[in-house]
């Protein structure tokens, strides 16, 4: 299997790729219930519990390229959210809320942005070709 450069997998609102990433993150976590009793002979027994999954993506700051996050963030709508390389061969999507949306303007440094997008419902994963 050959190895995926980071540069081509981007984050997408909708059609429109944030602009001026840097860095992109896929989190998917799964809860576990447990289920041990006194016939697990004291070892610990679990099922699968809920899922829930989660993007971030920071880059450089543009402020006309951060209108459409900044708007879904004080109007509180739920967005659709990919993550994807151009072929699609990488390609993970749901609806999400934008839980953070963080701006820093360091005085010697380029002014960033960062946004944390946690997912509703299932996450669409396309597996690789």
């Amino acid at each position: 299997m050959a190895a995926v450069r980071g540069l081509d997998i981007l984050v997408y609102q909708g059609e429109t790729m944030l602009g001026s990433q840097q860095n992109c993150t896929l989190s998917m976590e799964s809860e576990s219930i447990d289920c041990s009793n006194k016939n697990s002979f004291g070892w610990s027994d679990f099922i699968a519990g809920s899922k829930s999954w989660s993007i971030e993506c920071e880059g450089q700051f543009v402020s006309a390229e951060q209108d459409a996050l900044m708007t879904a963030f004080v109007d509180a709508t739920f967005v659709q959210i990919e993550m994807k390389n151009e072929e699609e061969t990488i390609y993970f999507a749901g609806e999400a809320m934008i839980e953070s949306i963080e701006i820093e303007a360091s005085y010697d440094d380029v002014a960033t942005y960062s946004v944390s997008f946690v997912g509703k419902g299932a996450l669409q994963v396309k597996k690789g070709e």
